[in-house]
Formats: C-alpha cells, sequence, structure tokens
C-alpha cells in the first residue's frame, strides 16, 4: 500500500517506502485522527518523530505546517529513505536527520519539542526505558504533548515521571496514547 501525505501544502504527493515487512508505516487512518488530535500544536511548531521508521508522520507534520521536524532512527536504510521523501517534497531546510539510538538522543539532545511522537515497533521492550527517560520532561515544551502509537494490547503507565496520561484514541490494534506535564491543564 503505497504512504502519502495526506494533508498540507503536500496533499496527495507518494513517498517512497522500504518494501514490506521492512517497517510499519502508520496507517493514515491512524495519521487522519493523530493529525486531528493535534491539529493546533503542528502549525508553526516543532516536532521530533522519535524511533521515525518510514518518517511519514514527520514529513506529514511538515506538510500540514510544522516549523522543523527532527527525525531519529538508528537504521541508516531508513534515514536515507527518510531524506530522500524530504528533498522530493523540498522540506529538507526545515529537517534534522539523526541515525541514534533514541535513549543516546534524549540524553544528548539540548533542544525542547512542542511534540514527540514515539512509535516503537509493537511490544518493543524499550517502551518502558523510554517512557521513563520521557517523563522526566526534559525535551518537551511546558504545554507540549507526548504521543505513543502502540498495540492496544500494550498497557502504557497512566502516569511517567512529570507527564500524565489524558487521552488514548482506538483504531483496530493501534492505540495513540497522549501524554503532557502534570501542571498544564488543557481544555
Amino acid at each position: 500500500m503505497p504512504i502519502r501525505i495526506l494533508s498540507g501544502e503536500s496533499k496527495g504527493r507518494r513517498l517512497k517506502g522500504l518494501g514490506r515487512g521492512r517497517i510499519r508505516p502508520t496507517s493514515a487512518r491512524v495519521k487522519t485522527s493523530l493529525f486531528d488530535l493535534l491539529r493546533t500544536r503542528i502549525p508553526g511548531g516543532t516536532v521530533l518523530d522519535l524511533c521515525a521508521g518510514t518518517g511519514s508522520v514527520g514529513l506529514e507534520a511538515l506538510s500540514r505546517g510544522a516549523l522543523e521536524v527532527t527525525f531519529v532512527d538508528r537504521h541508516p536504510a531508513a534515514l536515507r529513505l527518510i531524506r530522500t521523501n524530504l528533498e522530493s517534497l523540498g522540506y529538507r531546510d526545515r529537517a534534522q536527520v539523526r541515525c541514534a539510538q533514541a535513549d543516546r538522543f534524549l540524553r544528548r539532545c539540548r533542544r525542547r519539542f512542542q511534540v514527540i511522537f514515539l512509535d516503537l515497533p509493537y511490544g518493543a521492550a524499550e517502551m518502558d526505558p523510554l517512557l521513563r527517560l520521557l517523563g522526566q520532561g526534559i525535551r518537551l515544551e511546558e504545554d507540549g504533548l507526548l504521543v505513543v502509537e502502540h498495540s492496544r494490547r500494550q498497557s502504557l503507565p497512566s502516569a511517567c515521571g512529570n507527564l500524565v496520561r489524558f487521552r488514548s484514541v482506538r483504531h483496530g490494534d493501534t492505540l495513540i496514547t497522549l501524554y503532557r506535564h502534570r501542571e498544564v491543564l488543557l481544555p
């Protein structure tokens, strides 16, 4: 199934992929729901696409007006794919692409992001340690959101450090779970 940009300035543009089974891209239905939830935060915001895979979520954010997206993945083939898609869409100047383990990147990075998107392979053992690290809140803007895409069979904590879960949306086997800082009240 082809991966396409769903909305924004690059709506309908097709993205290159790595082939079946190599990386599970976020489905169009889940991406639509995700960006409906984030519609007021993406334009002009900074996004971290952690464990980026195909980069389709970060590329969608750029199409919808994100100021800048940082893509992080540990697989060189995925990063080459992301760079290729950035070039073809004309977004190279609004993106950073980093080859790193997610935990190492978070420990070294000194920036804060409006939205952090985390989509590990379903059932990955790294989920709990990454949530603990992200729960320190050091990479998330005060009013920012951590968005975790995961299997509905995988239970995530109601709180991780300074972040609390405030919403989950289910799409088949997929859950989108949103976390925010404890102190921030959202409508």
